[in-house]
């Protein structure tokens, strides 16, 4: 019989951690890009999301090189549609969707003319809500809430958040245009503008066909750049490199089905590994310096920037999946502890520390990670190596182990002892 396996996601979605305030520049557009990337893979697809939102989008913590990122997932393929497709039909006048977020177009029950371009609308609609801290489209009443979705201009991002650059603020106005004739063509050229960094391409297609005429290396294919090559960022007006295109050896239609399968959308799933994805249209180039998109889609979400300057004193080297030391090993070289937890952070600790004592799993991992974006210490490592002890994740336990200080390792050491879990 079919069957559908899922991913099991721990974190939080955007509308929680929207619900603390408008996001900084580096973390808003970071989503972003990972969001375009995501609905990309659908568009060429020919699905469409259609409820694109804050709470469908998911922020998974992981550890990149010491530092704690948001890897994002969209959720919910649930009211997808299919374009073109005679199997599955919707009647016009029938509303979908969550009115804050759908396209004039949408909102007026306009099915049939729904395409990429709403969920363009859609996506720059949550950037808008991560830079301004408020929903462009509010209302006491959803007749209200959708007049002025299809109506009234919404209010600059400029004037709501006046330390937003020029170009970012253009390319959210310009993704909410009333008429989609006015948007970006596509979520590509979007993300382009409003970053000024291109999205990584899932189609190999194209790469196959060209290797039985030509050698295909990181700076050939579909004209991406070599590594080293500077991509124009919106974000201080500096260029930045751009990092080697890696391959990968998985085919379209198992790439783009795993993502919509892995974000939990039953329908557009089943219909994923029933179709052959459609070629991609050929988009209008991004807007930056002689940049093509790299070859394939980044499984771990891009660090764009550190937000915040780790405080450890001194940190251990990381340990390899099958558990080896590098250069200098762990054994005896404990990170020493950093400067006293100021009040706000020792106040989120002792919050996550209770909820770990009540075996609360899920709020201690969340109140741990928000407060190493306001300062890494050692307590909070502490309490993510136990809470990823309890539950037997050998691979993170290591991993945040590294950052744990001497002074805080014989506890830890004592409680993943118990859970069959050593580090000596």
């Amino acid at each position: 019989s079919p069957y559908l396996v899922l991913e099991f996601l721990d974190g939080e979605d955007l509308a929680g951690r929207l619900a603390g305030g408008a996001l900084s520049i580096e973390q808003a557009l970071a989503i972003a890009q990972q969001i375009g990337s995501a609905l990309k893979a659908a568009h060429a697809a020919q699905v469409v999301h259609r409820d694109l939102k804050p709470g469908n989008v998911f922020l998974v913590p992981r550890e990149v090189a010491g530092e704690i990122t948001d890897h994002v997932k969209v959720l919910d393929f649930g009211i997808s549609k299919i374009r073109n497709s005679s199997t599955v039909q919707t009647q016009d006048a029938v509303l979908l969707g969550t009115p804050q977020y759908m396209a004039p177009e949408q909102a007026l029950g306009k099915n049939a003319e729904i395409d990429g371009r709403t969920d363009v609308f859609a996506m720059a609609t949550i950037v808008y809500e991560m830079l301004a801290g408020k929903a462009p489209f509010e209302g006491s009443s959803l007749a209200e809430v959708v007049f002025k979705v299809v109506y009234e201009p919404v209010v600059p991002l400029s004037t709501v958040a006046p330390h937003v650059s020029a170009e970012i603020s253009a390319a959210v106005e310009r993704g909410m245009a009333k008429s989609a004739n006015d948007r970006f063509p596509d979520v590509s050229s979007f993300v382009a503008a409003l970053t000024g960094r291109a999205l990584a391409t899932t189609d190999r297609r194209a790469v196959r066909a060209s290797e039985a005429a030509v050698k295909v290396t990181p700076g050939s294919l579909g004209g991406a750049a070599p590594a080293g090559a500077l991509v124009a960022s919106h974000l201080r007006g500096e260029l930045h490199p751009q990092p080697e295109a890696k391959s990968a050896g998985r085919s379209v239609a198992f790439l783009i089905a795993a993502i919509v399968i892995g974000a939990g959308g039953t329908f557009g799933a089943v219909q994923l590994l029933r179709r052959e994805p459609a070629a991609v249209a050929k988009v209008e180039p991004p807007l930056v310096a002689k940049v093509e998109p790299p070859v394939v889609a980044k499984v771990e979400p891009p660090v764009v920037a550190k937000v915040e300057p780790p405080v450890l004193a001194k940190v251990e080297p990381p340990v390899t999946g099958e558990g080896k030391k590098l250069a200098k090993g762990h054994a005896g070289s404990a990170a020493t502890a950093g400067p006293a937890e100021p009040p706000e952070v020792k106040q989120m600790l002792d919050e996550a520390e209770a909820a770990l004592r009540r075996s609360d799993r899920g709020e201690a991992r969340v109140i741990a990670d928000r407060s190493l974006r306001i300062q890494k210490t050692s307590r909070a490592y502490a309490i993510l190596t136990r809470l990823h002890c309890s539950v037997g994740d050998l691979g993170n336990a290591k991993a945040t182990y590294q950052h744990v200080s001497s002074s805080d390792r014989a506890r830890v050491r004592k409680e993943c002892k118990a859970h069959q879990i050593e580090f000596d």
